[in-house]
Parts: structure tokens; C-alpha cells; sequence
């Protein structure tokens, strides 16, 4: 086996050699019209009671939409299923082309990276559009904050791993027939000139590595995009919602306390500053009254003094005329 030839042949090419397609790519094209054109027909002229191509057609349908479901739930599953099962479909032809004697097409890297590509940009933009930036970071933080550096890993190698995984179990394949058909030319000739062992000891690898591997090789990868997908769409657990729930009840709980705390101050505040006011009033109104009563008090006569000048009056003016009291005098005459 000449390890120069392990890459796809160039078909065609263009502009002196730098715009050219390989025969992966030109498989992967005929592969994918001729998928078309089958679904197509089957999906043609549906009866409302089946029979025939629409029997098949129907099975495989509701096999797809069942496996979405089952990953998925029923709300995305009726808008992802289409996808996954076109992704399952064409994985399978293009795994499975080795049975013609071809290439397999994903035994080339550049046809799984593209396949994981779209797959990756498929997740990531519908979680986005669907949850929003703020939940699909509180997805990807569940159920802590800690494994966002461990999600933001996984997202940015998950593409490496699909395409990886594909085209090294499929390329790997393709490596063992080949080396053992190698191995069977080169024991057949050294029994006869025709390399008999080829025709019959390949058989048992073929059934697996072209018929079983590239099933399940499909499979494993539409599973791993479900799945992801799937992930991507549910955003944060139940237990991650519940905690966030309870934080946001706990928040607003402290929130209404601390207006209620406010609230009090502002009303014990405004009470004691109204008791301010009543007792300032008062003490205007005290110093008012006393100031009143003072001034009622200077501007009064002094009626006791003038009655007791009217009372003593007679006896002092006689006894200024006479030199002597009334009862002095009396008491002279007597004499």
C-alpha cells in the first residue's frame, strides 16, 4: 500500500491546480442528490391510507421523530427532527460508500469537520436564540460557576471531537481492508497467479467495516449532536432553576424588608418631628402667655395702696392742721 495514496484523488481542478475537487467531495454530491431525489419520491403523491413506498416512508419518519423526542422533548423535536434525520441519512450513504468499491467519503477530514461545523453552529445559535445570552450562561453555569470554564472546553472541542471521531474509526476501516486485502494478494500469489484469497477472506471485514461500522459510526454521531442540541435547548436544571427561583424569592424578601425598615424610620421620623413641632409650638405659646401676663401685670394700678391712703388721710390732715391727732385732743380738753 503506497502511504502517498491515503488521501482522496484530485477529480477535477481549476485555475492551474488552486480551486479543485476531490473524489469525497464529488461522492458527498452525488450522495447527496441522490437522497434528494429518493426522498422526494417517497414523500410524493401520499395516500390517507398508506401502502407501499408511503408505508416506509412513514416508519422512518416516526422512527426520527421518536429519537428526536426521546433526546430532545416534543417541542424541539418537531422543529430539529428534519435535520437530524437528513444528517443520520447521508451519514450512512457516505459512510457505507466503500461497498462500491469507492472511497469511503468520510474517511477524508475535511468532509467530518465540515459535517461537525454545521452540527456546532447548529447548537450554539439555536440555544442562543431560543434561551437568550443571560440563560444560556446560567445553563452553562449549572449547577455551579465553576464549570463554565469546563463548558466553554467542551463547546470549543466538541466539533474536534465529532469530526475526529468520525474519520478516525471510518479512515481506520479503510486502512485494515486495505492492508489485508494487501496481505491476501500477496499470499494468493504465492500459491497462484490469481489472488483468489481477496475474493473470499475480505467478506467478513467488508460486512463490518462497510455495512456495520458506517451505521453505527452514523448513528453515534447524530446522537452526539442530539444530545448537545438537546443540552443547549433545556437551559438550566430543575435544581439550578429552583435555587435561582428560591435566590429571587430571597432577594425580593429582603428587598420588601429593607422598604418596610424605610418605611418605619420614615414614619418614626415624621412622628417625632411632629412631636418637635408640638413641643416648640407649646413652649411659643408658654413664653407668649407669660410674656402677656407680665406686661397685664405692670400696666394694673395699685388699688390697695390708694385705699390705704383714703383710710389714713383725715387723721394725718388733721394732725397736720392741728399739730396733734383727734384723740389728742380730747384728752386735753379733759384736762
Amino acid at each position: 500500500m503506497n502511504l502517498e495514496e491515503l488521501g482522496p484523488r484530485i477529480i477535477l481542478s481549476f485555475a492551474g491546480g488552486k480551486v479543485f475537487v476531490t473524489e469525497t467531495t464529488l461522492y458527498a454530491i452525488i450522495a447527496a442528490v441522490i437522497l434528494s431525489i429518493v426522498g422526494i419520491w417517497m414523500g410524493h403523491d401520499l395516500k390517507k391510507v398508506p401502502h407501499g413506498k408511503q408505508v416506509l416512508a412513514e416508519k422512518l419518519v416516526g422512527w426520527v421523530y421518536d429519537f428526536t423526542t426521546e433526546r430532545m422533548g416534543k417541542e424541539n423535536a418537531e422543529i430539529f427532527a428534519p435535520y437530524l434525520g437528513t444528517l443520520i441519512s447521508f451519514l450512512i450513504v457516505i459512510n457505507a460508500t466503500g461497498l462500491l468499491g469507492l472511497r469511503p467519503v468520510t474517511a477524508d477530514l475535511n468532509i467530518t469537520a465540515g459535517l461537525a461545523i454545521v452540527s456546532y453552529v447548529t447548537i450554539q445559535v439555536s440555544s442562543v436564540k431560543k434561551l437568550g445570552v443571560k440563560k444560556r450562561f446560567e445553563e452553562m453555569a449549572d449547577p455551579y460557576i465553576m464549570m463554565v470554564p469546563m463548558k466553554i472546553i467542551n463547546d470549543v472541542t466538541l466539533p474536534v471531537t465529532l469530526a475526529l471521531r468520525l474519520f478516525g474509526n471510518i479512515f481506520g476501516g479503510m486502512i485494515v481492508v486495505d492492508m489485508w486485502m494487501s496481505l491476501m494478494t500477496s499470499l494468493s500469489l504465492k500459491i497462484a497467479p490469481v489472488p483468489f484469497l481477496r475474493c473470499v477472506t475480505v467478506i467478513p471485514l467488508n460486512l463490518f467495516f462497510d455495512i456495520f461500522e458506517p451505521i453505527i459510526q452514523g448513528y453515534i454521531f447524530t446522537v452526539l449532536t442530539a444530545t448537545d442540541l438537546g443540552e443547549g435547548l433545556a437551559g438550566p436544571s430543575e435544581q439550578k432553576l429552583q435555587a435561582m427561583e428560591n435566590k429571587r424569592k430571597k432577594k425580593l424578601e429582603k428587598q420588601r424588608k429593607r422598604q418596610q425598615r424605610g418605611q418605619r424610620l420614615e414614619a418614626e421620623s415624621a412622628d417625632n418631628a411632629r412631636a418637635e413641632a408640638v413641643k416648640e409650638a407649646q413652649a411659643i405659646r408658654d413664653s407668649h402667655t407669660e410674656e402677656a401676663k407680665s406686661e397685664t401685670d405692670d400696666a394694673r394700678p395699685d388699688f390697695s395702696k390708694g385705699a390705704r391712703d383714703d383710710s389714713q388721710g383725715p387723721d394725718v390732715a388733721a394732725a397736720d392742721a392741728g399739730g396733734s391727732s383727734p384723740g389728742e385732743s380730747a384728752e386735753g380738753s379733759k384736762e
